[in-house]
């Protein structure tokens, strides 16, 4: 059969183009073997912890330790795999090149080869290159060796072979508990596939083979995984969908971001912030101040917002430029915010608000590298521009709210517990929306705007 490598359609006869995502030279010949079965004694005898998972189980008879968490000893990780890695997971890691997927998973093996058996599993790089790399994050210098005895590397591309010695290894462990750790899948190869590592098949056929070693042995793997030109896995769709948790890891400077974009054990909502060090990976303790700058807040065209990812609230800094066009076009730019809703918001305020955007570019960045999704950063957003455009300093306010199509202000949810989290700065004034009831209890700081021809009223009365 001829594969897509592109998106996994296969056909017998070969075409230049794919009939189902019309790319060009992406049809590549496979052959797959006969899978041979497995008596029942050999799956038996590979069960580490779980003696037997594939027999109908009333749920009262499920043990609950098989739930129990593995920390990773990294307290970002760890909420965005929703409080550690549960037993017999499989786990995707993907990133750009020189991300800090390695050296991430790396400071987590070494936590974790603490308390139980950590084996990780290179089909890149060698056993120095990984040990001499373990030391840097150790800061280790010189002859001085890392001094653990549950910590295994492999370097092997043979996905067999790798599995072989990690069922060894597991049952030889005093506590046979631990983490497999797979760098990277697309450099792997299984026996039964007649194919080149990298391929749609043989990619899947990783990915089924590492869910089913973790189902039968309640051994966590943890997958590495390269991406394409477009930021995803390279590889199979498929591949997102067979593993219980994806992690996209993301880069901005010196800064990296962790999302989760499917998590079977918890939220997809949650962000992990990181700072590249010469020691790895450091996780920003206080990320609501670590993008905050007071010394700008007295120039026109900022504004202070809070946004909600997952359970935590940070604080991020909102910049915006209008200035005279020279081009029959004007320009929109937008970083780390949606272009598609500032466009939305600038007709807004041009139906609503009396302001004109047809003579002005219109340039917007979200300080930090930070890219937003919560729609309670428009009335911020919309309060950055009007300052820019008035040429009005806004100071140390803070704006809080979604900005209809109407011209409408609403205030978003979770609204008390963005309100706690903004007054550890201290701000002047905190501007929302619409609030239901008697909004005195929730300070004299509080200022409510309904419309963003209010909102404009408001900024215009700021001028000294």
């Amino acid at each position: 059969m001829y594969v897509c490598q592109n998106c996994g359609f296969s056909t017998p006869k070969w075409f230049g183009k794919c009939p189902n995502c019309e790319s060009w030279n992406t049809l590549i010949y496979e052959e797959e073997k006969k899978k041979g079965k497995r008596s029942r004694d050999e799956v038996k005898g590979d069960s580490v912890l779980i003696p037997d998972i594939k027999h109908p189980q009333r749920i009262d008879e499920i043990k609950q330790d098989y739930e129990e968490r593995i920390h990773t000893g990294i307290s970002e990780l760890d909420r965005v795999l929703g409080g550690g890695i549960v037993k017999g997971s499989v786990i995707l890691f993907g990133g750009e090149p020189g991300v800090g997927k390695s050296t991430l998973l790396l400071q987590a093996a070494i936590n974790i080869s603490e308390r139980s058996t950590v084996l990780y599993v290179s089909s890149e790089e060698s056993h120095i290159q990984i040990a001499s790399r373990i030391k840097r994050i150790m800061g280790q210098v010189g002859e001085n060796k890392f001094k653990n005895k549950n910590l295994f590397l492999l370097f092997e591309n043979n996905l067999e072979n790798a599995f072989g010695y990690a069922k060894k290894i597991f049952r030889s462990a005093e506590n046979k508990k631990g983490i497999l750790i797979l760098d990277a899948v697309q450099s792997f190869f299984s026996d039964n596939i007649e194919s080149s590592a990298g391929t749609v098949s043989q990619v899947r056929e990783i990915a089924l083979k590492s869910v089913e070693f973790a189902r039968e042995t309640g051994i966590p793997v943890m997958l590495i995984g390269h991406v394409t030109k477009e930021g995803i896995v390279a590889g199979p769709k498929a591949l997102e969908h067979i593993v219980d948790v994806v992690i996209y890891l993301e880069s901005e400077g010196f800064l990296r971001f962790i999302r989760a974009t499917k998590n079977r054990f918890g939220s997809t909502g949650e962000l992990g912030i990181f700072e590249m060090t010469e020691r790895g990976l450091e996780e920003i303790s206080d990320p609501s101040t670590a993008f905050l700058d007071e010394d700008i807040l007295n120039l026109p065209g900022v504004c202070l917002s809070a946004i909600l990812e997952g359970t935590r609230v940070y604080i991020l800094e909102v910049q915006a430029l209008v200035s005279k066009t020279y081009f029959s076009v004007p320009r929109r730019s937008s970083q780390g915010y949606d272009i598609m809703r500032l466009s939305t918001i600038l007709a807004v305020l041009e139906k609503f608000a009396g302001i004109s955007f047809w003579d002005k570019d219109v340039f917007l960045n979200i300080v930090g590298g930070m890219r937003v999704y919560d729609v309670s950063c428009d009335l911020a957003v919309a309060s950055a521009i009007m300052s820019s455009y008035f040429e009005i300093p806004l100071g140390k306010v803070s704006a809080i709210g979604e900005v209809g199509l109407l011209g409408e202000i609403r205030s978003p949810t979770f609204l008390e517990k963005r309100i706690s989290e903004i007054r550890r700065i201290k701000p002047d004034k905190i501007i929302m929306g619409k609030i239901k009831g008697n909004f005195s209890r929730l300070g004299e700081d509080i200022v409510s705007i309904l419309s963003v021809r209010e909102l404009a009223n408001f900024i215009s009365k700021l001028r000294r």
